[in-house]
């Protein structure tokens, strides 16, 4: 299989470490949820991949490239906040926050990063957006400001913005953390449509039945280490950590 994403022995530091020697690979098409308790890495190993927060060392590669750097003369050299910029148009990312533009609609949110990011043309844009819209069940709001939709539709267009320039790697992070219980299920059921596509994903999540039922590939992290990962059902089902068994007795 090709690797669409490696990472390598990534360590990450704040006022503690949190993410210790990290190193795993993600493959074409393949979803991988990432599990675990509250404090344990998973996050920030995501804002690590998309470079939103660079790892203190270790390298993170996207297709081959790796981020944050270029090789020139037999060194790696640190790139610009523009060029790392552009090595992010293969990325799509769906934070817990929705983190959509108050003053754009649901369609203009879709649509901005392939007017501005990718140079598609408006109306070519607005067309796919509009189909976007449709897929997540939300072609009627169209018009509708942020504040004007419920949590799980503003997550929706979200998703729908992290699809739109067709990315190579779309990373969730905790996608339903922030939503009502009764809106998780609406949100869950869009990711699990975009998990047919050829896009590969990666999802921090806690909700470890959509795991089990999506997943190709399980990672349970913990203090910073990936403590097991493998088949979900083996990891969630049978796991062979005591750690790993532990925490999933617990929810």
């Amino acid at each position: 299989m090709t690797a669409i994403l490696d990472v390598i022995d990534v360590h990450k530091k704040f006022d503690r470490p949190v993410l210790n020697g990290v190193s795993l690979s993600l493959n074409q098409s393949e979803v991988v949820c990432v599990i675990g308790p509250s404090g344990g890495g998973k996050s920030t190993l995501l804002k690590c991949v998309n470079w939103l927060t660079p790892p203190d060392s270790g390298g993170v590669f996207v297709q081959g490239e790796r981020m944050g750097f270029e090789r020139r003369n037999g060194y790696w050299k640190q790139l610009s906040e523009n060029a790392i910029a552009r090595q992010r148009k293969n990325i799509g990312m769906v934070f817990q926050h929705f983190n959509l533009f108050k003053n754009r609609t649901a369609l203009e949110n879709v649509i901005e990063g392939l007017v501005v990011v990718h140079g598609v043309p408006h109306a070519q844009a607005a067309e796919k957006g509009g189909a976007l819209l449709e897929r997540v069940g939300l072609s009627h709001r169209a018009d509708a400001y942020p504040h004007e939709l419920s949590g799980g539709q503003q997550q929706r267009v979200a998703i729908a913005r992290a699809v739109a320039a067709n990315p190579a790697l779309i990373l969730f992070d905790e996608p339903t953390s922030a939503l009502d219980p009764e809106l998780v299920g609406e949100v869950l059921a869009v990711i699990k449509d975009l998990t047919r596509e050829k896009s590969a994903m990666m999802i921090v999540t806690h909700e470890i039945k959509f795991a089990l039922d999506v997943a190709d590939r399980v990672i349970f992290m913990d203090e910073g280490v990936i403590v097991e990962q493998g088949a979900a059902a083996q990891v969630i089902q049978s796991p062979k950590e005591p750690r790993t068994r532990q925490f999933l007795n617990a929810i």
